[in-house]
């Protein structure tokens, strides 16, 4: 990825739905301990669905919980991003997904001077959208052998675990694996 010096590039997809509920995982249990997760749960509250931008290039995120996954979600987003960035040029990477296209048509509409262009990764190929491996560390730590209570109580963790991963941040780095 070479963009122009003056352009930021930022991975955008959403997570979700993410719901209150147990999570499995790693505990701090004692070696010897059984792993405790309730049995039976009820969804009192709705679920998260949150939308995230990542900068691959300094290796932090930002994001947005929602109600739902629509395309007036993805509107809402692209606005934060422009908050974000002012008089940036931005480079968005996404997939595919119907909401992400009806926003991108409705944003270029009412923001003719807009400083963003969109990319969007091969269809079936969201995976190259470097947005979800970040999304795994995420998480992995908001979730992992959690039980939360309340959607908000969720909201807080995966934010404090956004705050944690730009703290400590570092460039995306591709990785060649050898494979047997």
């Amino acid at each position: 990825m070479n963009p122009p010096k003056d352009a930021i590039v930022l991975c955008i997809d959403e997570d979700g739905p993410l719901s209150v509920r147990p999570y499995s995982g790693s505990t701090w249990a004692k070696s010897g301990y059984p792993k405790r997760i309730r049995a039976t749960y009820s969804r009192i509250e709705a679920v998260v669905q949150m939308v995230a931008a990542f900068n691959p290039h300094d290796g932090t995120g930002f994001a947005k919980c929602y109600n739902v996954k629509n395309f007036e979600t993805f509107l809402d987003f692209l606005a934060e991003v422009e908050r974000h960035y002012p008089d940036t040029k931005v480079h968005i990477i996404w997939d595919n997904l119907s909401a992400h296209k009806k926003a991108k048509r409705i944003w270029n509409i009412y923001n003719p001077d807009s400083l963003f262009s969109f990319h969007y990764t091969p269809s079936n190929a969201s995976w190259l959208n470097l947005i979800e491996p970040w999304f795994g560390t995420i998480n992995k730590r908001a979730l992992n052998n959690s039980d939360y209570k309340t959607r908000e109580h969720l909201m807080i963790a995966l934010y404090q675990a956004i705050f944690y991963s730009n703290v400590h941040s570092k460039p995306y780095r591709w990785k060649k694996v050898d494979v047997a």
